[in-house]
């Protein structure tokens, strides 16, 4: 099952724009090796340095389902608890702040 969900989770990066390191690129092989991990720890150590308590910033929202609602701050993953979610389409959720 696992591999599944693996799977499941690289479908759903086709045709987005994703960062990642690259670890080593194969000229003749025409293969580049990358690790998003290593980005995402990047990203996360820079947020650190500037977010502080109270500051409104934007998320991506990373997953829509029931439980849990995901989000990304600059590399870091939080979720959003049940009582702040409203339904319905907002187009800028900055409308909401």
């Amino acid at each position: 099952m696992a591999g599944v969900l693996i799977l499941d989770a690289l479908s759903s990066l086709t045709g987005k724009k994703i960062a990642f390191r690259i670890h080593s690129y194969d000229c003749e092989a025409d293969v580049v090796i990358g690790s998003r991990k290593d980005t995402i720890d990047q990203m996360a150590a820079i947020t650190m340095k500037y977010v502080k308590k109270d500051d409104i910033i934007i998320a991506v929202v990373q997953n829509v389902k029931q439980k849990p609602r995901i989000v990304d701050v600059g590399g870091i993953l939080s979720t959003i608890p049940f009582g702040e979610v409203r339904y319905g389409w907002v187009e800028d959720l900055r409308q909401l702040m």
